[in-house]
């Protein structure tokens, strides 16, 4: 849960799995973003139809995914009506082939029509705020 919310992440089943391979956290992100992409491979929209089936009855309570990184992701959720929030930043600067990486650079602000963009900068509290007014608004504004 999160502020009441229940929360998922699209990349949940990848540390599953490595947590079942004997990976122990934190996992490393090139380990994750190879399995993320062999499993694309195989189907891309893999993670999309796995959150889906975790979460059958999303629409009517409500939920958190903190990890949208690519356009099938963006799109099946903005076809379900889910407000989609930029968070520019990074919790941790990635570096060379990790950065590179398609999973790191597939969503750009600026390629995609997100309906709010939290900066860089802001305070945990100011970027809940933001999202607590679009919610209860039910528009929605750029901070």
């Amino acid at each position: 849960m999160l502020y009441d919310l229940p929360r998922d992440s699209f990349a949940a089943p990848i540390r599953w799995a490595l947590q079942e391979l004997g990976v122990r956290p934190p996992y490393p992100r090139m380990l994750m973003q190879r399995l993320g992409q062999s499993l694309r491979e195989y189907d891309e929209d893999h993670f999309v139809k796995l959150l889906e089936e975790r979460n059958p009855g999303l629409q009517a309570s409500g939920l958190v995914i903190d990890d949208v990184r690519y356009p099938n992701e963006f799109c099946w959720l903005r076809e379900k009506g889910f407000i989609l929030v930029y968070l520019e930043g990074s919790f941790r600067p990635l570096e060379g082939e990790e950065a590179a990486h398609e999973s790191e650079i597939a969503l750009s602000r600026d390629a995609y029509p997100f309906d709010l963009v939290l900066p860089a900068g802001t305070s945990v509290i100011q970027r809940v705020a933001a999202v607590a007014r679009v919610l209860r608004s039910g528009s929605v504004t750029v901070a």
